[in-house]
């Protein structure tokens, strides 16, 4: 199901927590992270995610996309796979950075924090895929500030 994008923002750089058949993606301007949208596709589609993402991603002129991968005791799982697979299809058909961060706990970092925010279950459903894509963000832009200061 394509979505589309009434975008009113630049984004520098574009965080994604890619699921079975979701995509929550957050933006940041390199200070301010915020969520944004989360897009839905088919079971495994990532040809169709890849084309949406590619689309948000020139609307909001991104020059970095950062994917959460899950890490598993120096295991290629599933989820890495599908994000390797993702981000080959965005590399053939446009140009932009990718780097991948160990997405490790951003789902449950996402469910603890709309827990305290007292967020119903349909509005946890609605919300996070966006939020763990924020931590995604966030852990990236530490490791980058990190590497600056060091």
């Amino acid at each position: 199901m394509e979505k589309k994008f009434q975008i009113n923002f630049l984004a520098n750089y574009v965080g994604v927590d890619l699921g079975t058949k979701s995509l929550g993606i957050a933006t940041s301007n390199g200070i301010i992270i915020t969520p944004r949208t989360t897009l839905f596709f088919k079971a495994h589609d990532f040809k169709n995610c890849a084309f949406q993402l590619i689309k948000f991603c020139q609307k909001v002129q991104a020059k970095t996309l950062v994917i959460g991968v899950a890490k598993a005791n120096n295991l290629i799982t599933k989820q890495e796979k599908a994000a390797k697979k993702l981000a080959n299809l965005i590399k053939k058909n446009f140009t932009i950075k990718i780097n991948f961060v160990d997405e490790s706990y951003s789902s449950w970092q996402a469910i603890e924090i709309l827990n305290q925010k007292k967020y119903n279950l349909k509005q946890k459903k609605n919300k996070i895929d966006q939020i763990a894509a924020v931590q995604i963000l966030k852990s990236y832009l530490n490791n980058l500030k990190q590497k600056n200061y060091d």
